[in-house]
């Protein structure tokens, strides 16, 4: 909830603006007794503009023209904005402005200091935040004093005692309002909110973990306040240390009566030893475990949960299974290096190395060097030489350590092996489990794989599954509304988080299971409103639909059809690598789009529609199929991409696959192709989707080569991926796409 303050700042002057004057002598110090600010204020205000203005820039105009009550009604409008959207922390959004205004309100009609209206204010507006969210109150006046001052230090020096236009204007009072606000409140709402928190937690802080191997690990624990008795825990094992909204969720697991615990691994926080990320949580998350159970105030249950490198955290965990983990509730987990967000069937991202840097620079977050803009550039650079991927980072000129770590392991070896559950090691996992994704969670891949592999190693897990019309963040946490432009329907418009805890009381306090739950996978079907529950994956879907990849080289239009064509034929596509003005990345479609040009333009992928469909479908679970073709290299990377084509022209991503075709029958083997001799790719790993396609919407199917900047190329030639150049390639890959491919679309009658 920290102030995110856009400048909306034109430099250009309109020629028939109308004219504000900004004074040559602004007291920033203090703005509510600079007239000259309040009266520019008021004329933005006045101005016919104004009524254009994004909602919290209106607030921030009416707070520094002192109109209070105006002010209050647009605070009032905000949170029902923000109830729309997310519900659960609606107060949330708007304290930092309801504490204010009111406290300003306060002041006028009691003569009251600040201070003392402000507390008054800030207590009764935090007692309508959801108890359990409370803990993210203090983060409401979050934000760098210094920064903005030094921002809006360096707008007046720019434009006092000249002549504005209206979006200069605006936007110089919206700054200063950010820094006032910031100034009058922050430290005073941190001293508050404390006093507060106190009464609700107790934080022990700067505790360690010593391991048998001689590191010590930084643990912080979070218990109820007042309440002196054994209880339940929940741990945060956390690789991104000190980031306000993951470790805060140790708090929320005190609010919630728990006893929250967080846990950095080596290097990171307070922790020593080497930063090496996935590579030891598996050792040392037993001994954590095993911390945890012995303390004064554990009742020797213990939970996790959390999403991301969270959630393979829990996995890792079970890898030896304490006795005092009695469950996990893995959200949108990875699987590292075989897929998790930086590697997918095989094929690594150049997103990898920033986030090294990210995670791997210093013991907290190197926010920085993750966001400089160099990283474009570099990969841009590295495309465009046709370079060795394992040269990237000394073209970015900070050689990498885990980057290369990672890059000597290219098959799923016994190096990744040994971070998570494997095989057989899913067999003694009998805790119960509810994992968490969503439709669009990119890691979508890492949550299908954990269930799966322990269904397929444990026919008596107790294992159950909880997916929807959610991406990455929001499958973790309280997805909003809508993802981009595509609204999601009501009923998956719910907080997992909510979920996650009548989940945990379920399991550590005897409550009923979450009523959501009902069978081990529990999906919602977009279109209908309407979550449905299978016992597996696959019983998601009664029946399929098998089409043919209808190429031919003849025909303009490419076609999906559900008779096999009768003879022969291909579609043949010509990949130049040594082209870098031309990119072939079907992947980078949006959820909804008006076009699928950008994807398939000048050969650059192929597009294959179906006939209208002449009744609806409920499309649910994994599409699969085999694409046959014949090659003149010994690899190759592809993506095939489904789609359906709307009754208004737009294309709705269903589900694709990204892979590596050496790799389709094992990870841990690479099994390359025979050049110009006809092979089969079949292929299984997708994404899960359930979605109603319409009467009258076709099905649209995009085939590619995978070349691009955002990840590997592989360019055929057999030889390690990461050790080959542009030189390697040799000639252009050449691929027939034969029309005796076909996709099975998963659908059900229910």
């Amino acid at each position: 909830m920290r102030f995110i303050y856009w400048v909306l700042f034109s430099a250009v002057f309109s020629v028939n603006a109308a004219a504000f004057k900004l004074s040559e002598t602004v007291n920033i110090n203090n703005i509510e007794a600079d007239e000259s600010i309040v009266a520019l204020a008021h004329q933005v205000l006045s101005h016919p503009d104004f009524s254009k203005a994004r909602i919290r820039q209106k607030i921030a105009i009416s707070l520094v023209s002192q109109n209070y009550a105006g002010a209050s009604k647009l605070i009032n409008q905000l949170t029902e904005q923000s109830r729309t959207a997310k519900p659960w922390i609606a107060e949330l959004y708007t304290l930092h402005y309801r504490a204010f205004v009111d406290a300003k309100i306060l002041q006028k009609t009691t003569a009251q200091p600040f201070e003392q209206a402000f507390t008054t204010s800030l207590l009764k507006a935090n007692a309508k935040v959801n108890k359990r969210y409370s803990v993210y109150s203090a983060d409401s006046f979050g934000g760098n004093v210094k920064r903005q001052k030094r921002l809006l230090t360096g707008l007046i020096s720019e434009f006092s005692g000249k002549t504005l236009d209206f979006k200069q204007a605006k936007s110089i009072i919206v700054q200063l309002n950010a820094w006032s606000l910031l100034n009058q409140t922050q430290s005073l709402a941190a001293k508050i909110l404390k006093k507060e928190a106190d009464k609700h937690y107790t934080e022990l802080n700067n505790l360690t973990i010593n391991l048998k191997d001689g590191t010590s690990l930084d643990a912080t624990v979070y218990l109820p306040t007042g309440q002196i008795k054994k209880r339940p825990s929940l741990l945060i094992y956390n690789l991104y240390a000190q980031w306000w909204s993951i470790d805060t969720k140790a708090k929320e697991a005190a609010m919630s009566g728990y006893a929250g615990v967080l846990v950095y691994p080596r290097g990171k926080g307070n922790s020593t030893g080497a930063i090496a990320p996935f590579e030891t949580e598996a050792q040392d998350a037993y001994e954590i475990i095993d911390w945890i159970s012995k303390q004064p105030w554990s009742d020797q249950q213990v939970g996790m949960y959390g999403g991301s490198y969270l959630g393979f955290a829990q996995w890792a965990a079970t890898k030896k299974l304490h006795p005092a983990l009695k469950t996990i509730v893995p959200s949108t987990a990875v699987v590292p290096g075989y897929n998790d967000n930086l590697t997918e069937n095989g094929v690594l991202s150049t997103n990898a190395l920033p986030w090294f840097h990210l995670v791997g620079n210093n013991p907290t977050m190197d926010f920085g060097t993750y966001y400089d803009p160099r990283w474009q550039d570099t990969q841009q650079r590295w495309f465009k030489e046709g370079a060795a991927f394992s040269t990237l980072d000394e073209i970015d000129g900070h050689p990498n350590a885990l980057f290369q770590r990672w890059l000597a392991h290219p098959h799923y070896d016994k190096y990744w092996q040994s971070m998570v559950p494997y095989q057989q090691d899913f067999s003694h996992i009998n805790i119960p489990i509810l994992s968490t994704t969503g439709y669009f969670d990119h890691a979508q891949h890492g949550s299908t794989y954990f269930f799966k592999q322990h269904y397929k190693f444990n026919n008596k897990a107790k294992h159950y599954l909880l997916i929807g019309p959610w991406d990455h963040l929001g499958a973790a946490s309280m997805p909003g509304p809508t993802i981009g432009p595509f609204e999601i329907d009501p009923i998956a418009h719910i907080s997992i988080d909510k979920v996650i805890y009548e989940w945990f009381d379920f399991v550590l306090k005897g409550q009923p299971r979450p009523a959501i739950i009902k069978d081990k996978v529990n999906y919602q079907v977009i279109g209908t409103n309407q979550w449905r529950h299978a016992p597996t994956l696959a019983a998601m879907a009664n029946g399929k639909l098998k089409y043919y990849l209808n190429l031919n080289d003849g025909k303009t239009q490419q076609q999906l059809t559900l008779v096999k064509p009768a003879k022969p034929t291909h579609k043949k596509q010509t990949v130049d690598f040594a082209d870098r003005k031309t990119v072939n990345d079907s992947m980078s479609a949006n959820i909804l789009s008006d076009s699928l040009q950008a994807i398939v333009q000048d050969g650059n992928g192929i597009k294959l529609i179906s006939e209208p469909l002449l009744d609806s479908i409920d499309l649910s679970g994994q599409f699969t199929g085999q694409i046959n073709v014949e090659i003149n290299k010994a690899d190759m990377d592809f993506v095939v991409v489904l789609f359906e084509l709307l009754a208004n022209g737009q294309y709705f991503k269903l589900s694709h696959f990204k892979g590596r075709a050496s790799y389709l029958n094992s990870p841990s083997k690479r099994q390359l192709l025979s050049p110009n001799t006809k092979q089969a790719l079949v292929f299984n790993n997708t994404h899960v989707i359930s979605k109603k396609i319409a009467k009258g919407s076709r099905l649209v199917v995009v085939i590619n080569a995978n070349k691009n900047a955002d990840d590997q190329i592989n360019y055929g030639s057999g030889k390690p991926v990461n050790e080959e150049t542009l030189k390697d390639a040799a000639e252009p890959l050449t691929i027939k796409w034969l029309n005796d491919s076909f996709i099975s679309i998963p659908i059900s009658t229910k």
